[in-house]
């Protein structure tokens, strides 16, 4: 038989960060919620004070309310993962999307008003190609981490020319002949993606790009309709 150890004192802390999440200021509204509104029975703030401080564990009738209350599994209350849904835990864990960007997947399907938006949606999402494209030049005109200058050393590796592209005080003539930014990849192996455009262009050519990506889906969402009729 499995049996999962559980740590008492992150269980009692996202007791807390919950009760404040759901707008209870205080154990004594959270007591006085629990009794008059969910019929259970007077807890003292004393009481829950144990359970946030990690001492005890609220009785499971308790838990369970909480879980309603809060919108979430036990699990989560027990901190056997850290989506507040397992479905969105799997998910998170095998894509990377944080609970809030998954949710907001979902109330595509779950609005009516939205639900003409999914062919739109499963098209961009179908173009692997250029929806990674896409991806990668709203990312640098978002938060565009490609400032670092490189130059070829003899043997045609890029290395750093060891000043930012907000140094005013580089010579033209010095000035190196990519920019990139230092990463790791999946094996720990250091080194730099590139951008070959000029620092300070890399924005506003990332607008054109985008702005080009999605004329091409237009265009092409276009005529995948009209081949459907």
């Amino acid at each position: 038989m499995l049996y999962m150890k559980y740590n008492f004192k992150e269980i009692g802390k996202r007791l807390k960060d919950e009760r404040k999440k759901a707008g209870f200021k205080s154990h004594e509204a959270l007591a006085e919620y629990l009794c008059y509104e969910k019929k259970q029975e007077l807890f003292t703030r004393q009481r829950i004070g144990k359970w946030e401080r990690g001492e005890e564990l609220p009785p499971l009738e308790i838990l369970l309310t909480l879980c309603e209350t809060y919108k979430c599994d036990l699990g989560y209350l027990l901190c056997e993962y850290d989506c507040k849904i397992r479905s969105n835990t799997d998910i998170s864990s095998e894509l990377g999307l944080s609970e809030n960007s998954i949710e907001t997947l979902r109330s595509v399907k779950k609005y009516n008003f939205l639900t003409a938006s999914l062919p739109v949606l499963n098209f961009v999402l179908e173009d692997e190609k250029r929806f990674l494209d896409f991806l990668d030049y709203l990312t640098i005109y978002l938060d565009n981490k490609y400032t670092i200058p490189l130059y070829f050393d003899k043997n045609g590796i890029y290395l750093d020319a060891s000043y930012t592209v907000h140094n005013s005080n580089i010579d033209e003539d010095e000035r190196g002949l990519a920019y990139g930014y230092l990463t790791t990849d999946n094996k720990g192996n250091t080194g730099y993606n590139i951008k070959g455009v000029d620092a300070n262009l890399l924005e506003p050519a990332a607008m054109v790009k985008i702005q080009e990506i999605i004329g091409d889906w237009k265009r092409n969402y276009k005529e995948e309709k009209s081949f459907q009729v």
